[in-house]
This record gives C-alpha cells, sequence and structure tokens, in this order.
C-alpha cells in the first residue's frame, strides 16, 4: 500500500517526460524541415501503399506511433497532408509499432539508446552553430526522451504485480 504514492508519481512523472520528448521532437522536425516538408509529404503520401511504408518507416526511426499520430494532426491542421494521406501513414505507423517493440523488447539496453539520443542531440542543440541544426537537436533530444522513458514505463507498470503476495502465487 505504501508503494501506490511511489508508482502514481512514477507514472505522472514518466508521462510529463514522455509528452515533452514527443513536443520536442514533434517541433523539431516541423521546423528543420521548414518548406520543404511539405514536398516531402506530398511525395511520401502520393499513393496508399508508399504512406503505408511512410509510416512504417517514421515510426520505426521515431520508435512511437504516438509521436506519429500527434504530428499527423497537425500536419492534418496545418495543411501539410490530406486526411486520406494522414490515414496511409497512420495504418503504417501501427504496423510499424510491432517493429518498434522488436527493438525494445530485444536491444541490449534501450535505455542506453535514450543516453545515446540525449547525448547527441544536446550536443547538436548545445555546441554546434545554425539554426536547423538547433531544431534537429531538438528532434534527436526528443527522440531520446521517448526511448528513455519507454522500458521504465513497463517497468512500473509491473511493479504493483510483482510485489502481489495473491499474484505471485496465483498459477497463472
Amino acid at each position: 500500500m505504501k508503494e501506490i504514492p511511489t508508482i502514481l508519481l512514477t507514472v505522472l512523472g514518466g508521462l510529463g517526460i514522455f509528452l515533452l520528448g514527443m513536443k520536442h521532437l514533434s517541433e523539431g522536425l516541423q521546423a528543420t524541415a521548414g518548406g520543404g516538408l511539405r514536398k516531402f509529404m506530398a511525395n511520401a503520401t502520393k499513393h496508399r501503399i508508399v504512406g503505408v511504408f511512410s509510416g512504417i518507416v517514421s515510426t520505426i526511426i521515431v520508435q512511437s506511433s504516438s509521436i506519429i499520430t500527434v504530428m499527423l494532426v497537425g500536419f492534418v491542421s496545418t495543411a501539410l497532408m490530406t486526411l486520406p494521406q494522414a490515414f496511409a501513414v497512420l495504418i503504417g505507423a501501427n504496423i510499424g509499432t510491432t517493429a518498434t517493440v522488436w527493438i525494445i523488447a530485444y536491444a541490449p539496453n534501450p535505455q542506453m539508446l535514450g543516453l545515446v539520443g540525449l547525448a547527441l542531440g544536446g550536443a547538436m542543440y548545445f555546441f554546434f552553430r545554425g539554426e536547423r541544426v538547433h531544431h534537429l537537436g531538438l528532434t534527436v533530444i526528443g527522440l531520446g526522451l521517448c526511448a528513455k522513458i519507454a522500458k521504465r514505463a513497463g517497468y512500473v507498470m509491473l511493479l504493483p504485480t510483482r510485489s502481489s503476495r495473491r499474484l505471485r502465487c496465483s498459477p497463472f
């Protein structure tokens, strides 16, 4: 019973870090791409199959279909892409989620991927010049934050089951 506040605060803190990472990633990508983003989106979603493939690849790179969904909402609301184009990418993002799970499950240390992203993005943001490099650094920082929190979130959700005597004695 004493661990409920700890679990709750950990979950809320992790959610905050994840949302911050998503925000940095989305804003950084939009700012980095600038005017070329509209042309890229038009080419990457010209056909439905290409749109699905774009969703798969982008989700594998970003490691979160939620981030892709947030970005798609922003792209549709700013008329960077149409709703049918967004649906194709969204279907691909959901397919790409399985690859993301494989990466997190079978990577030697998924949290190390997050630390590498944070270090690389921080270096790009603080030590290099140029607005575009700064935006790309924010993008990598956002990706690192999301990767860093992904494994921890799964662990925190399992804490109540690990400490429950009833569940430990269960044959299931």
